[in-house]
């Protein structure tokens, strides 16, 4: 879990959360969640940059992930994604209650290399996508209800009250209707959805244009 508290002591230091707001144009609302115990409410990869340089300090201590204030330079191409807690199996399914975006964490990228559609990351766990994506691999996605042919997204299966996540190519198919495919010819397809087999696209994969 994330530790905050560089960031409480940096905002106390440096003034009130209103005049943090000012500087950033992020609500006093918004940041008073962040510290909220009963909210799973975090800040965006964008909101914390900005934070960053209102409060003068790195994103890394803003985050509790070092104890020096400053990075070396102010050039740097590395930025923060939020990571979702709820990962997504390239196979058949992580079983699950419900379909979580609580972050878990942030990891940095090289920003040159992210999407600027990215919302956010999720884990990826099997070898079903293989050898294009690899378990353990980070995907960046945006929150959208519906992907195209041949999109790649995260999807919730329900099948007998059992909910699982899965990562996989959307394919329509000649009859109308649609499947789910792995890259990995090991996999069969997902597919025949019905009142009692419900799909549903929660993220789309988002790519570097």
């Amino acid at each position: 879990m994330i530790d905050w508290s560089n960031f409480e002591n940096k905002l106390q230091e440096r003034g009130r959360r209103a005049e943090l707001s000012r500087q950033t144009g992020i609500s006093t609302g918004n940041i008073r969640d962040w510290f909220n115990p009963d909210k799973p409410a975090q800040p965006s990869a964008n909101a914390l940059v900005k934070i960053s340089k209102a409060l003068d300090c790195s994103v890394d201590y803003l985050l509790g992930l070092t104890d020096v204030e400053k990075r070396a330079t102010n050039k740097s191409n590395i930025i923060p994604i939020p990571i979702v807690k709820q990962k997504a199996a390239a196979g058949l399914g992580i079983q699950t209650n419900d379909y979580s975006e609580c972050i878990d964490e942030y990891r940095f990228f090289d920003k040159t290399q992210i999407p600027s559609e990215t919302e956010f990351g999720i884990i990826i766990e099997g070898d079903s996508m293989e050898p294009i994506f690899k378990n353990g691999q980070v995907v960046f996605v945006k929150k959208l209800d519906d992907c195209d042919h041949n999109d790649y997204g995260i999807f919730c299966i329900t099948e007998d009250e059992i909910t699982r996540i899965v990562f996989k190519r959307k394919i329509l198919l000649k009859d109308g209707t649609y499947c789910l495919r792995s890259v990995n010819p090991d996999y069969k397809d997902i597919g025949e959805f019905s009142e009692t087999k419900i799909c549903r696209c929660v993220a789309k994969m988002v790519l570097k244009s």
